[in-house]
């Protein structure tokens, strides 16, 4: 596996944690995103050669991102784990929470919930009887529909937030640090905002377990601008403030999938100074060693481009971008697009306008079907064969 060294100073975003411009170009990172936004989709795979915490790149401090998230309505439709549902499937990971903190909160406990999305986890605590509750929250459609539907305080910037009702005594921040520029900074922001013994729960996916799939390729969404370890977590909850009082590796969703998926710390504020970083490249080394070049092989690739008639693909997900931005050959013989998702239907990537699945069974001379791995690929396939798809499918 090759990288490409980054001289000192080239990097557009120094390390989000120890503020370094030097670091190691590990992976490109090349996504065909939705032609509405304006994002490149081009980014690169970055390992501090200070403190060894791996990022993506940015080239404009994560301006067009916040955007993205503040625009997008995507998280309001979807249905996909860590949007904040309130199916039973969530309903188990928020349970597992709150056994963390059942011993530590009251119903009167004010707990602030940190990139609520759909407020899952607030709706969850209100039929809990937990009585003072506000999210943070940056898209603007999550935030309306919790307000008129739950009539919790939500707010875009921390800066909003209704602390003269009370400072928050738990914040929970689960699957947010990832997705910000700067999240020492962020999270030092909302100890400063918090009460002075409040509790904080971080979780984030935790790379080195990703990293043992089948498809490592999956998990690395456009999205997700910070690649995390249990050491890397717990440097930045020290930088911002807060010190781990306790740390677990577990699955994203309970009794579900890779036991070690998410790295989940709970911490509580410090008056001690940060200790001194520590150089850390476990994380670069194994990313070099398991992670491939692009995320499908020569192989796969050749074997769905030996078929000569058009292709399609069913889930516009993120790692279906990455797949077409990584893989030239395969964007140049896709015809078509298919997604269930309401904020998907009648968009574009590379110009194609994407079609709901019904459409699927409409196509005059049936395309080779690319199913882009993901939890609902087995119920494609059901689908599939129920309708007698005679243009056959591969998996991506």
């Amino acid at each position: 596996m090759t990288t490409e060294s980054t001289p000192a100073g080239e990097l557009h975003r120094h390390c989000p944690v120890c503020g370094s411009g030097r670091g190691e170009v590990l992976r490109r990172l090349d996504y065909i995103l939705f032609d509405d936004l304006d994002i490149s989709g081009h980014f690169r795979l970055v390992a501090c050669a200070a403190c060894g915490f791996v990022f993506n790149e940015l080239t404009d401090s994560g301006k067009a991102l916040a955007a993205y998230y503040r625009d997008n309505e995507h998280y309001l439709f979807s249905n996909t784990g860590g949007t904040g549902g309130s199916g039973p499937r969530e309903a188990a990971r928020y349970r597992r929470l709150e056994q963390r903190l059942r011993e530590r909160i009251t119903p009167d406990s004010a707990i602030l919930d940190v990139g609520c999305g759909k407020g899952g986890w607030l709706r969850y605590l209100a039929s809990r009887g937990y009585r003072a509750l506000m999210g943070l929250e940056a898209s603007a459609a999550c935030r309306r529909d919790i307000q008129a539907s739950l009539g919790v305080p939500v707010a875009e910037r921390i800066q909003e937030l209704p602390l003269d009702q009370g400072r928050p005594a738990v914040v929970v921040l689960s699957h947010v640090l990832e997705h910000v520029p700067y999240p020492a900074q962020f999270l030092g922001e909302l100890v400063d905002a918090s009460a002075a013994d409040a509790l904080f729960c971080l979780e984030v996916p935790n790379t080195p377990g990703l990293l043992q799939g089948e498809t490592p390729w999956r998990d690395f969404y456009f999205e997700h601008i910070n690649h995390f370890d249990a050491h890397h977590l717990r440097t930045v909850a020290r930088l911002a403030g807060i010190e781990p009082i306790g740390m677990e590796l577990w699955p994203f969703l309970p009794g579900e999938g890779d036991s070690a998926a998410c790295v989940f710390l709970l911490c509580r504020r410090t008056c001690s100074d940060p200790s001194p970083l520590v150089m850390d490249s476990s994380l670069r080394e194994a990313l070099v060693a398991r992670l491939p070049l692009r995320p499908l092989s020569i192989e796969q690739e050749e074997r769905i481009l030996r078929d000569n008639r058009a292709l399609a693909m069913w889930g516009v997900s993120q790692y279906a971008q990455l797949i077409l931005g990584m893989h030239p050959r395969i964007l140049e013989r896709v015809a078509a697009l298919f997604d269930a998702s309401p904020a998907k239907i009648g968009r574009r990537v590379a110009g194609i306008e994407i079609q709901p699945p019904a459409a699927i069974a409409e196509q005059p001379q049936p395309p080779l079907l690319l199913l882009p791995h993901s939890d609902y690929t087995p119920w494609m396939v059901e689908q599939l064969e129920r309708m007698h798809y005679g243009g056959g499918y591969a998996f991506a």
